[in-house]
């Protein structure tokens, strides 16, 4: 780890040469000017936070969530490098956002149909690492992509229980609602009776998709 910045979510935050170099390049430094909440802020001025401390909340938590099946559960062979593209993964997953937030994508369907900030964050991916001559492997770049789309499409042969944790399209469990929940409830004043943090303890892979304890159910009832 390289350098570590103090969140007013989850604390000291530790981020790697990898996210580092993501993180100080234009395009990633757009999202520090687009607001989570949108329109929002009008009426809770509170909600000024931003698409940066969110994907870099992501990205922690893409980390320790991966981090700790590794430690728990030793037998599912969890390389460095998984726990580095998960990583980046969280990091790059909402690199598509334009202004006003979803508002921004419900204007531009009036115009492309077919346009989804989640594809946009690709494109912007491939378009922040050759412009700013990035250097990572192709291969990682494609499992990145795949795993902020939640499904492996452009890989093969990769660990599946991996695309639940920043993109889970089979629950929507996933470390980018346990960001955003917990941030826009500390910004906004709001209280949240549920814990990710007990869920992210409280996981393990089961036939390649994670599990949760079943104690838990109240848990993530309250976070839906």
């Amino acid at each position: 780890m390289s350098k570590i910045i103090n969140d007013a979510v989850h604390g000291h935050v530790p981020l790697s040469l990898d996210a580092i170099a993501m993180i100080d390049t234009a395009q990633f430094q757009r999202l520090r000017d687009l607001k989570q909440l949108g329109t929002t802020y009008m009426l809770f001025p509170g909600a000024s936070h931003n698409r940066f401390e969110h994907c870099v909340g992501v990205c922690h938590l893409a980390r320790k969530m991966v981090a700790g099946l590794r430690e728990r559960q030793p037998s599912l062979g969890v390389s460095d490098r998984d726990v580095r593209v998960v990583s980046l993964a969280g990091l790059c997953h909402d690199l598509g956002h334009g202004p006003f937030s979803h508002a921004f994508e419900e204007w531009v369907h009036a115009y492309i149909p077919e346009w989804h900030h989640e594809e946009m964050s690709l494109s912007m991916l491939d378009f922040l690492i050759d412009d700013n001559a990035i250097d990572i492997e192709r291969g990682d770049v494609n499992l990145i992509k795949d795993l902020i789309s939640g499904s492996p499409t452009r890989t093969s042969g990769e660990k599946r229980f991996l695309f639940d944790i920043v993109a889970n399209s089979r629950n929507s469990i996933d470390v980018d609602k346990f960001d955003y929940i917990s941030r826009d409830c500390h910004n906004l004043g709001m209280k949240s009776a549920y814990d990710h943090s007990r869920l992210m303890m409280n996981c393990k892979v089961i036939d390649d998709q994670i599990c949760f304890n079943a104690k838990e159910v109240y848990n993530i009832y309250e976070m839906f």
